[in-house]
């Protein structure tokens, strides 16, 4: 042990997994959104017993990882305020002064700690510190020896901090007689792991709490109940999940995949505008999990595909054929419809085996997401600039 993943007597009856962790990369990629969507209902999903906890690696490179677009934004600011001043020989030391009194980086700074700090204590977790020269011993031993997480690769060192993680859950799972499990798609975490005496691996948070969906025949009625709803278009929970939706277009993040246009060098694009239009439930059975002995309380998960209307904005590029700096040949709009997949969470709160779910208290969160559109080709007519 622990190869693979714990088993259904280690996690529910023996409860000998006390606690769980997650790499940079897992919270990033939830979009460091700790009051909504997937690190959000993992409060519910999870057994009470299996609480967080964070290395004060992890720690600092997700406070680093939040800080750094804040401060590329403070410094292009600044610049800004400087070039202007430059330009014209007016003077804005007022503005900048204004600026400085912001506090920007402190007061940003302290938001995201404090956001963290709430996070952990709604999980009943901590931050493990890093420290003690065995720690440096066994991080040294595991360098020089090739030993996961330092994989066979010009750059090591990279791996320093994830071996500092690894090692001090690893002690602290020692230290406690317990066992952890780490959700990281890290292949230098998935192979420690797979020695580990302590520590499991898994490569997702959907993996993760699927270790501890719950199933039976409570959980059997529940999911009836939830499916019928769903097939009724005027049901209470579909029309939560619409307002939901709708509200979730206007949070998650878009980028422009392929984008083209003839008699141009480059054409650029962004999304302007997102226009829900409809939504249907994708096939699969939801996954639930109960969260009170007496079931009053669960979380539901389910896909749903959206079909949204998107409005893009373009810019075309044209290279100069002598100094081959590129200039713009000017803007156009164009409007598509594209369709996502979101997974959505049901917090169902009330008698939920005897009750009609209409009479159940209902929340609805969506798990964040950044999504890719792929545009293609654009026409580009010269006489419309």
């Amino acid at each position: 042990m622990p190869a693979g993943t714990p088993s259904a007597e280690a996690l529910m009856d023996q409860l000998t997994v006390k606690f769980f962790s997650m790499d940079t990369q897992v919270i990033e990629a939830a979009g460091f959104k700790f009051s909504e969507g997937a690190l959000n209902t993992l409060r519910s999903q999870r057994p009470k017993w299996v609480r967080l906890l964070l290395t004060e690696v992890v720690e600092k490179e997700v406070l680093a990882h939040r800080m750094d677009p804040v401060s590329s934004a403070v410094q292009a600011l600044s610049s800004a305020i400087a070039n202007a001043e430059r330009l014209t020989k007016i003077s804005l030391a007022k503005a900048s002064t204004q600026v400085n009194a912001l506090e920007v980086l402190e007061t940003t700074r302290k938001r995201f700690e404090d956001e963290l700090t709430k996070y952990l204590k709604s999980m009943s977790g901590a931050v493990i510190p890093i420290a003690g020269t065995r720690l440096a011993q066994l991080i040294f031993e595991r360098y020089f020896n090739l030993e996961a997480p330092f994989e066979k690769r010009k750059d090591k060192k990279s791996e320093f901090p994830d071996a500092a993680a690894l090692l001090v859950l690893e002690e602290y799972a020692r230290k406690q007689k317990c066992y952890g499990v780490v959700v990281s798609n890290d292949m230098g975490w998935v192979q420690y792991a797979e020695s580990s005496e302590r520590i499991f691996c898994v490569r997702s948070l959907e993996e993760f709490t699927s270790l501890f969906q719950s199933v039976g025949r409570e959980a059997d009625a529940v999911l009836a109940k939830v499916n019928d709803a769903l097939d009724d278009s005027s049901s209470s929970i579909r029309s939560a999940i619409e307002t939901r939706l709708i509200e979730h277009l206007g949070e998650v993040d878009w980028s422009i995949g392929e984008i083209s246009a003839d008699g141009v060098d480059r054409a650029d694009g962004y999304v302007s505008n997102a226009t829900f239009k409809s939504y249907s439930i994708a096939e699969g059975d939801p996954k639930l999990w109960f969260n009170s002995k007496d079931h009053s309380f669960c979380v539901i998960e389910l896909q749903a595909a959206v079909v949204v209307g998107l409005q893009i904005g373009v810019e075309f590029f044209k290279r100069d054929a002598f100094d081959r700096d590129e200039f713009s040949l000017g803007f156009d709009v164009t409007r598509m419809t594209h369709e996502i997949e979101v997974n959505v969470f049901l917090e169902c709160k009330g008698e939920l085996v005897p009750a009609p779910v209409d009479d159940w208290e209902l929340n609805v969160e969506c798990a964040y997401e950044e999504y890719e559109v792929d545009v293609g080709h654009i026409d580009y007519d010269p006489s419309d600039y």
